[in-house]
């Protein structure tokens, strides 16, 4: 169960933050960039093949499907909003958002969380997963590499449905803590589908948008895209 709410997203390119990926190449003069990765189980960290990465936005881009070795590859119009989802039967569909700068993103590495890791996470919380609700899962991180974890972080949503859980340091659901762990992840599970904003704030640092569309004017708040079955990834930077 270590880590089973924490998947690495990071099939994405920069979200309104430095390019600090050490496999990333700038391409200013081009008018696309190349986003490249692999997925795998979040469990057993196998190589997933057929996996469906789809754009909702741009909606000109074709879907893409991981092969055997769990690798996918495509191009991208440069300094565009995108949506992204990525489904597989056995998985929960995952959802998430960014924006494309100027730079190639290769090598990236994805963990996706199974349906029966999932159910054993809600187990500990007493909860069932309800294919009619949405779930979120959250990220403190210090930028777009997802690597170096945050503690101290609160988020908070303008969701009212649902129950919302920090992990503690070894990935595992705590409703006692009330802010991110040295895990620096959390989730909101079980939650009407809807549009909401979801803040991250921290006592001593400075939080930004991530992972996610930025609301203009507020410093670490994005919207927030909930839809039934479907687990929606948003993160925060915090430096």
């Amino acid at each position: 169960m270590k880590s089973a709410w924490i998947p690495v997203i990071a099939l994405l390119a920069a979200c309104n933050g430095p390019d600090t990926d050490s496999d990333s190449d700038m391409t200013g003069m081009d008018d696309t960039v190349t986003l490249s990765g692999t997925i795998v189980d979040a469990a057993t960290q196998d190589p997933i093949e057929g996996v469906e990465v789809c754009f909702d936005e741009p909606a000109d881009i074709a879907c893409i499907t991981t092969d055997a070795t769990g690798a996918a590859s495509t191009e991208l119009p440069m300094n565009v909003n995108i949506k992204v989802r990525m489904t597989k039967a056995g998985y929960p569909t995952v959802l998430t958002h960014g924006n494309i700068e100027e730079a190639d993103i290769i090598g990236a590495r994805t963990a996706l969380l199974s349906d029966t890791a999932a159910d054993a996470a809600l187990t500990i919380l007493g909860e069932t997963r309800d294919t009619s609700k949405g779930y979120v899962l959250f990220a403190a991180t210090t930028d777009l590499t997802l690597q170096t974890k945050v503690e101290g972080a609160t988020v908070t949503s303008t969701a009212t449905t649902g129950t919302q859980f920090y992990a503690s340091a070894m990935g595992i659901p705590d409703t006692s803590l009330t802010s991110t762990s040295a895990a620096g992840a959390g989730a909101i599970v079980n939650v009407d589908p809807g549009t909401y904003e979801i803040t991250f704030a921290h006592t001593d640092k400075a939080c930004v948008d991530g992972y996610g569309w930025p609301v203009s004017g507020s410093d670490g708040t994005m919207e927030l895209f909930v839809e039934a079955g479907v687990m929606t990834f948003v993160s925060g930077y915090c430096n």
